[in-house]
């Protein structure tokens, strides 16, 4: 799946990187107190260049469908230093496992 992301550090909206695995789990270095913390569930994509740095966490992730439409995948949570990854928490999982629904209008 090519997917679209935003980030506010990145600065822009970049289309085309691709969802290679998902059910990730993945160290993150955090702020503290927490320092490393392992986070799970999460896809990775991957791209030709950097597309997501420190700072896009929480940024939108998301498909352009056909007819102007635009899907929800999940936002932006942690990214690879000098390496062209970014792992994304996926709504559905995030849906999922509250046992809700994401309403639209």
């Amino acid at each position: 799946m090519h997917i679209c992301t935003d980030g506010l550090d990145s600065g822009a909206q970049i289309c085309g990187p691709k969802i290679v695995h998902t059910g990730m789990c993945v160290v993150v270095n955090s702020k503290a107190p927490f320092g490393q913390v392992d986070v799970c569930g999460l896809a990775e994509a991957t791209f030709s260049r950097n597309f997501c740095i420190s700072g896009d966490s929480g940024g939108p992730v998301y498909q352009q469908g056909r007819h102007g439409r635009v899907y929800a995948v999940g936002t932006i949570d942690a990214s690879t230093q000098g390496e062209h990854n970014c792992f994304i928490n996926q709504l559905s999982t995030v849906l999922s496992t509250m046992n809700a629904r994401l309403i639209t209008s």
